[in-house]
């Protein structure tokens, strides 16, 4: 409920407040259910998960080798552009804070011109062309 998440929201966010935040929202992952390995092939991008509400034995993440499971109330962080994947082998949904916050090393410059970037590539891909964004 919006009620039980709203305190540990707040304080995740409040320890933030040092990052360069480019998202934030809740993950929801029903029951059952896994996402393949995959990468976004943006490491100038890291991901801070908090367990808000799952069972903690049965909600796993996968980076490359490494496999952790969430925690109520705990930030795990990882570099999303390394092979990852996720597993909810409980029988309820897994809830998630999820932050996603520009890394350190990247400057204010570098940080414009790969917003400007990702601004060109959705226009493309939303006029249905992403192919030719892959092309010689």
């Amino acid at each position: 409920t919006a009620a039980a998440v709203s305190p540990a929201t707040r304080a995740a966010l409040e320890a933030s407040r040092g990052l360069r935040v480019h998202e934030v929202l809740l993950g929801r992952m029903p029951r059952g259910t896994n996402i393949g390995w995959h990468s976004d092939n943006m490491n100038f991008v890291l991901t801070a998960h908090m367990g808000l509400e799952l069972d903690e034995e049965r909600c796993e993440l996968h980076v490359g080798e490494h496999m952790r499971r969430w925690r109520k109330g705990e930030v795990l962080i990882f570099d999303t552009s390394y092979m990852h994947s996720t597993a909810n082998r409980s029988d309820r949904d897994r809830i998630v804070l999820i932050i996603r916050f520009w890394h350190p090393q990247v400057t204010d410059e570098e940080r414009y011109a790969l917003l400007f970037l990702l601004l060109v590539m959705a226009h493309v891909k939303a006029q249905g062309r992403a192919s030719a964004l892959f092309q010689a």
